[in-house]
Order: structure tokens, then C-alpha cells, then sequence
């Protein structure tokens, strides 16, 4: 689980914003706010994993 969330946190977000940056336009959100929460949600999807794994680890 936590390989697929750093494959998407670095991988997918980052690359769909180089491929297509005008996907954020499409959607509804200006450029400036595009680049602040695009950003962010891989970052919160992490921080929710990590303490998703604290919380669950049996170690």
C-alpha cells in the first residue's frame, strides 16, 4: 500500500501536471491555485498512510 501511494505521490501527480498542465484549466481551478492544491493531495494521501500504518502495525 505504501509503495502505491509513493509510486502516485511522485509518479502520477507530478507527471500529469508536465503532460498535461492544462488539466487544472479543465477542471475548474486557476493556474495558482492548481499548482498549491495539486500538489497537496499526494501529500495528504501520504500522511494519512503513514499514520494509517502506525496505527495498524503490529510491531
Amino acid at each position: 500500500m505504501l509503495v502505491a501511494v509513493v509510486v502516485v505521490a511522485f509518479l502520477v501527480v507530478p507527471g500529469a501536471i508536465y503532460l498535461r498542465p492544462t488539466i487544472p484549466d479543465e477542471i475548474g481551478l486557476r493556474f495558482l491555485a492548481a499548482m498549491l492544491v495539486l500538489p497537496f493531495l499526494p501529500a495528504l494521501l501520504l500522511g494519512a498512510t503513514a499514520v494509517w500504518t502506525l496505527a495498524v502495525g503490529d510491531e
